[in-house]
């Protein structure tokens, strides 16, 4: 037999090649780079690690939750604080109907501007500051509300008040929508709006409370 032949032999003869040992390459797909393939299969033993990504994800909603909801029911409380008060006040002689009613519509007026403006707002600034300082200002006024008699400073504290209140609805609804998804976002959106509801019947209690 020829060297050829020898060759030819020695390359097609399966008793040749047995013990050959051979390493397999699994090629990698075209558009995707070793280091994705790394990241999956990190991914993939990393379960326990996402689970608990998903809990703490959890927690935070309802802690946002809970903070908007009691800090809208606020919104409500400051809104109609006066309200509240009006039979004491013209009991005690420190206002009059006419009073009332400059000092309602100047809450009015300022609140139509303001809920117009605080959609624009909330579109240009964070919603969690727009609403820390909306409560803020809407609580002070209420506040330095009871400091005063004098009916021009009650007007311009009220139309304060108002114009505060516009900041709370819009910086709600975005941080909704950022820490909510979509399926769930009209349930707690309904939830949300309950807080009013749950102001208004709580905040007449309280407010007799105080004043009594």
């Amino acid at each position: 037999m020829s060297e050829l032949e020898q060759e030819d032999a020695s390359e097609t003869s399966p008793s040749l090649v047995s013990d050959t040992e051979f390493t397999v390459t699994t090629p990698v797909p075209a558009g995707v780079d070793n280091t994705t393939l790394e990241t999956k299969s990190q991914s993939k033993m990393t379960g326990d690690e996402g689970k608990v990504g998903m809990a703490r994800l959890v927690s935070y909603q309802r802690a946002v939750f809970v903070a908007m909801f009691v800090g809208y029911a606020c919104y409500t409380y400051n809104r109609k604080s006066v309200s509240y008060a009006i039979p004491t006040l013209l009991a005690s002689g420190l206002i009059n109907t006419s009073t009332i009613g400059i000092i309602s519509s100047c809450q009015n007026i300022a609140y139509a501007i303001s809920k117009f403006l605080g959609g624009i707002l909330s579109d240009k600034m964070s919603a969690r500051v727009l609403f820390a300082i909306g409560l803020a200002v809407s609580g002070g006024s209420t506040l330095l509300f009871s400091r005063t008699d004098n009916t021009v400073v009650w007007a311009l504290l009220w139309f304060i008040n108002g114009f505060a209140q516009g900041a709370g609805w819009p910086a709600c609804a975005k941080l909704l929508k950022k820490w909510f998804s979509a399926e769930n976002f009209g349930t707690w959106w309904s939830v949300l709006t309950a807080s009013s509801n749950v102001s208004g019947t709580l905040s007449p209690l309280l407010a007799a409370y105080v004043i009594i």
